[in-house]
């Protein structure tokens, strides 16, 4: 075995052992070479799939940067999105006090005054949920405090689609998946494919019932799989910006080394704007995080000007441009329960590692 393959797979076995999940897969690369490994099951029970490069993970928040801002950046690039155009001028429903001021920047450097979340679980329709997350009300005014917003980033799915006539699955398809080759990324996995993603939490009666309504086939009746975990995303339709997005260790890698090289469908201008930090008070770029001086989950090896995100469910992207190393780390420690919190330790001293292993 490759040594650092063997160094990796040390590493995530570790991680499953601390039960921080019951499955992990990472990617780890410079700027010659990958490198992948996998560890644990699909579940802790031992009769479980074991995780492959060909395990599906639901990314959560990371459908931020590997779809959305991805989208975002290769409109800005193409002159069809004005990062300083006012939300309101293309969504009309978009309304309510000072909402005229928000605008695409301030949705993508999350300061658009809008509500980190919002319960709309009483509702099945798809379009209810969206006009109501339209009409939401800010909770402070525009680009006057950062608070990370999920609203904001379905507002802006929506602000792109009206703006190019476009639905987001093709976007994303036609900007980022199609061009790098990502042939296992997508929303709403298959019925075919569902039974290779890992599960996340156990099923709550309402989500039973909506995917009884929806006609969704499920692989099981005890934990969510194939289905996006998010409340908003799934009550969306599991098409969303701010979460819903499926994908393997192996595409995602793509990704990272497009983003780091700027060897894809990107300028390396477009990356450095959208990455860069914006403002002095919050390490947040254009749909992308930096990194903190303190207590990032990067860890405390990859450089100040490194960028990505993390997921709800256990998933993290970092890139780093100024080493030239990036790392993902995918796994499903929701399952059996969100209560298991070990991720919080588990992925700094996951990239403290990768660092040093490719260092």
């Amino acid at each position: 075995m490759d040594p650092i393959v063997k160094a990796l797979t040390e590493l995530l076995s570790e991680g499953v052992s601390e039960r921080v999940a019951p499955g992990m897969a990472c990617a780890i690369g410079n700027a010659r070479e990958t490198w992948f490994a996998e560890s644990g099951r699909q579940t802790y029970d031992k009769a479980s799939p074991t995780i492959d490069g060909q395990t599906l993970w639901d990314l959560a928040s990371v459908t931020k940067i590997a779809a959305t801002a991805s989208v975002a950046m290769s409109l800005y690039q193409s002159h069809e999105l004005d990062l300083d155009a006012h939300v309101q001028s293309v969504v009309a429903e978009f309304v309510g006090d000072e909402k005229e001021d928000v605008t695409v920047r301030s949705l993508l450097r999350h300061d658009s005054g809008l509500a980190a979340y919002g319960n709309y679980e009483k509702l099945t329709n798809a379009l209810e949920v969206k006009d109501e997350i339209l009409r939401s009300a800010l909770r402070s005014a525009p680009c006057t405090k950062t608070e990370y917003s999920c609203l904001g980033f379905v507002t802006l799915t929506e602000y792109m689609q009206r703006r190019t006539g476009a639905k987001f699955e093709d976007l994303v398809q036609k900007r980022v998946t199609g061009p790098l080759g990502m042939s296992n990324t997508g929303f709403k996995p298959i019925a075919d494919d569902r039974p290779r993603c890992a599960p996340t939490e156990k099923y709550l009666p309402w989500r039973k019932k909506l995917e009884d309504l929806r006609g969704f086939k499920r692989v099981q009746d005890e934990y969510v799989q194939g289905a996006v975990h998010d409340p908003i995303a799934y009550l969306l339709g599991g098409i969303s910006g701010n979460a819903g997005l499926f994908s393997t260790t192996r595409d995602l890698a793509k990704l990272a080394r497009a983003w780091m090289t700027a060897d894809g469908p990107w300028k390396k201008e477009t990356i450095d704007l959208f990455t860069k930090r914006q403002t002095k008070d919050s390490t947040y770029g254009l749909g992308f995080d930096t990194r903190s001086e303190k207590d990032s989950s990067a860890g405390s090896r990859f450089s100040l000007q490194s960028f990505g995100h993390t997921g709800y469910t256990g998933t993290t992207m970092w890139v780093d441009p100024t080493n030239q190393v990036f790392a993902v780390l995918l796994t499903n420690r929701v399952h059996p329960t969100a209560a298991n919190i070990k991720i919080r330790e588990f992925r700094p001293k996951f990239h403290d590692a990768a660092f040093s292993i490719l260092d």
